[in-house]
Formats: structure tokens, sequence, C-alpha cells
């Protein structure tokens, strides 16, 4: 197998690794206990940066890392436009992932267990672990609309000037 099949194989694999996160955090966030001051709520919010610090994160890195050295490896792809957005919007999704889904997962897991501690009330706790659904709905409508951008490789070409 070559690097250029190697490295799709990877940025596939990355991908699918990375949407499944982003689903899998939503489908906790939503569905999971309800913010209450409680053992079961830290236990939700553990799993959830879980995911974010074990599925989400690696794959991002896996993706933009093979995504980037793709391009290196298979000169071609230097020369195309679709490429060149994928990279750009590949590292938007990074700096996006890292202050809307890893951070606040954090930051979640945190408020719960101080919550728990230092026995705050049910409303301190729902004001201190924010869900960014926007973001997260952006993520996964972006890390789609890349994957379909990589399958369908669009043939940007500037129109031919005939004399």
């Amino acid at each position: 197998m070559n690097a250029r099949k190697f490295l799709k194989i990877l940025h596939t694999l990355g991908g699918f690794g990375m949407t499944g996160g982003i689903i899998a955090y939503m489908f906790m966030a939503q569905y999971g206990v309800e913010p209450e001051v409680s053992e079961e709520f830290v236990k939700n919010r553990a799993a959830i940066e879980t995911v974010s610090s074990w599925v989400i994160m690696p794959s991002m890195i896996v993706v933009l890392a093979s995504g980037l050295l793709a391009m290196a490896v298979h000169y071609p792809f230097q020369n195309m436009l679709w490429v060149w957005l994928k990279a750009l919007s590949g590292l938007l999704i990074f700096e996006a992932t890292l202050a809307s889904v890893d951070g606040p997962a954090g930051r979640a897991v945190a408020a719960a267990r101080t919550a728990l501690e230092d026995q705050h009330t049910a409303a301190w706790l729902e004001n201190a672990v924010r869900d960014h659904w926007g973001a997260l709905w952006a993520l996964l409508v972006l890390s789609a609309l890349n994957v379909i951008l990589g399958i369908w490789r669009p043939r940007f070409h500037r129109p031919v000037q005939r004399d």
C-alpha cells in the first residue's frame, strides 16, 4: 500500500471517529442525567469528557495530520482548490473543537465535582455547565461537508481563454 492510500484511510477513519464522537457527546449531553447535584451527573459529565479527550480530539488530530501529510506526499493535491478549502476548514474545525468541545467538557466535569463537594444548588450547576449546541451542530455539519468535499472532489478550474 502506498503512502497516499494509507493517509486516505487514516483520514477517513479519523473523520468517522470525530463525527461519531461528536454525535456521542451530543447524545450524552441531551439524554444523560439532568443537571442536578448528584454522583450520576458527575459520572455522565466524566463520560462526556472521556469521549472528548479519547475519541474526538485524537480523531481530529489524525484527520488534520493525515490531510496535511497527504498534501505533502501527493503533489497534485497542492494545486487543487478543494484540497486547500478542506485544509482551511480543517484548521477552523480543530480550533472550534478545542474551544467548544474539549474545553467545555473539562470545565463541566470540574463544575459538577465542585457542586457535589461544596453542596451547590442545581441552579448554580446548570449555570456552570453549558453545552455549546450551536458549535456542536456547526462542527457536525462542517465535518460532514468535509467528507462530502473529499468524496465529491469538485473540479474547480479557471475558464480557459480561447483566442
